[in-house]
């Protein structure tokens, strides 16, 4: 079958006239299809056999950009190992990293292998463990001179429950991986509301 696919790619390429029933059926298909992905993958695999430089890219570029259940990040890992694929390393377990445990499928578990797997679920745990210690712990924040005594005591206490109130609810949020630039915001907009002069 991977070199049927093959041929199709090279009379593609060719721009030649292929009378054989694959071609014609997989020119005509979408590229989405699950077919494309299983057309694709196998011009990877038999151009990093055969070090053929060209098909591969082809495979590479069109594979890059597809998503979704036929070409999941797994996928994408699995392939990356298997043929030496650098640039969807990172891309891949980025996406992998980000899928919590409870939707992380028995198959793409197996598909990775265990070496992946528990290099993801430790990244995933020092994940939780530091947005954890961030939300419950907000940085020191800087008093103007003549906060002092109990109106710095009680700046403080104002600064902890604004935190909390944003930033700290924010990250402890397990369907959402805010971005600095997003916690910035929303905590900025709440400080502005304050009129606490050292949130100024």
């Amino acid at each position: 079958k991977d070199f049927e696919y093959f041929l199709t790619y090279v009379y593609k390429r060719s721009g030649g006239i292929c009378k054989r029933r694959i071609a014609s059926h997989f020119i005509s298909r979408p590229l989405d299809s699950e077919a494309e992905i299983d057309y694709l993958c196998a011009i990877l695999k038999l151009s990093h056999l055969w070090e053929m430089a060209d098909a591969r890219r082809y495979a590479i570029t069109l594979l890059t950009h597809r998503t979704g259940a036929n070409f999941r990040p797994a996928s994408q890992l699995s392939l990356a190992v298997k043929y030496d694929v650098q640039e969807w390393f990172s891309p891949s377990l980025r996406r992998l990293i980000k899928t919590k445990p409870s939707d992380f499928p028995l198959d793409d578990a197996l598909m990775i292998g265990t070496g992946y797997l528990y290099f993801i679920t430790r990244i995933q745990s020092e994940c939780m463990r530091q947005r954890q210690r961030l939300a419950f712990q907000p940085f020191d924040m800087v008093h103007i001179p003549s906060c002092d005594g109990e109106e710095r005591i009680a700046c403080i206490s104002l600064w902890k429950r604004f935190w909390w109130d944003t930033a700290g609810q924010l990250l402890l949020h397990l369907n959402i991986t805010p971005t600095e630039s997003e916690i910035l915001a929303k905590l900025n907009n709440t400080v502005n509301q304050c009129n606490d002069p050292c949130f100024k």
